[in-house]
């Protein structure tokens, strides 16, 4: 019921259909700090920046304790310790999210190895201390990040003993100047559905990059160089790209939300 609840309300918004979604909400519908309003045009902005069909196949995923995976042909569009209540007549609603924060944990690359790490978002003015795992134990170093929205970012590095990098979900205490929340959420691993992805090759001076993928899964690449300068491609149509600079760092960024893979080309050359 509740998969069949959120399927109704993910369909409606990706067709763009306000008044369908909204009549599957509890008045009281809070996704973080969004309200419907914006959390529907916040999706609805982000549609033309990704390759997503909102006509696609869209699957949602029973991970553990009202966590669920919202997947557009496969692709993450949503993915929540889902809150939900019970209205008049035993009906269900949809009533956003129960946690505190933006939490997605995911794999990232460095040297062509997996790695876990966690971002967090937290609004604006209200800064992350620390975050403390009780399920797995895990070692978290938190790094601040930038962002256009003038919010918290933040970069976690996870390590987890005997870690096998599959999907787990976990429990964290995160320590802010708001206060201090606990919280669920998924930290997803290399069993993700859209994880099928090649390493880059990258030639020995540093100038050229074989994605080495069908470019339909990355909707972004970002190339960062010696002299500090940075290019952004959205959308790349093509497989192999030459500059005229050494690179430092690259970034394949998958299609799906917040899941982006990080690669030091320093090790892995033509």
């Amino acid at each position: 019921m509740k998969k069949d609840l959120l399927e109704s309300f993910y369909r409606a918004i990706l067709k763009g259909d306000e008044t369908k979604a909204f009549l599957t909400l509890q008045k009281d519908f809070s996704f973080y700090h969004l309200n419907f309003r914006h959390y529907f045009g916040t999706i609805q902005n982000q549609l033309p920046n990704r390759r997503f069909n909102p006509n696609g196949d869209l699957e949602v995923r029973y991970v553990a304790n009202d966590i669920y995976q919202i997947f557009l042909d496969k692709r993450l569009i949503a993915e929540e310790n889902f809150m939900f209540k019970v209205g008049f007549l035993s009906k269900l609603y949809f009533a956003g999210t129960k946690s505190k924060y933006d939490c997605f944990g995911k794999i990232a690359y460095r040297n062509c190895k997996p790695k876990r790490v966690l971002t967090v978002r937290t609004p604006r003015g209200i800064d992350l201390k620390s975050i403390v795992f009780s399920n797995p134990i895990a070692k978290c170093k938190i790094y601040k990040g930038t962002t256009f929205e003038n919010d918290g970012f933040y970069s976690c590095e996870l390590e987890i003993e005997g870690d096998d990098l599959l999907t787990k979900t976990a429990s964290a205490t995160l320590e802010t100047t708001e206060g201090t929340f606990k919280q669920y959420f998924v930290l997803r691993g290399l069993d993700y559905p859209y994880h099928d992805i090649k390493h880059p090759r990258f030639t020995q001076d540093g100038k050229g990059v074989l994605l080495n993928n069908d470019p339909e899964k990355i909707f972004m690449i970002e190339a960062t160089f010696a002299n500090g300068q940075k290019i952004q491609e959205q959308f790349p149509t093509r497989a192999e790209y030459k500059f005229e600079e050494e690179m430092k760092s690259f970034y394949m960024f998958v299609d799906g939300t917040a899941f982006n893979y990080y690669y030091d080309f320093l090790e892995d050359t033509l």
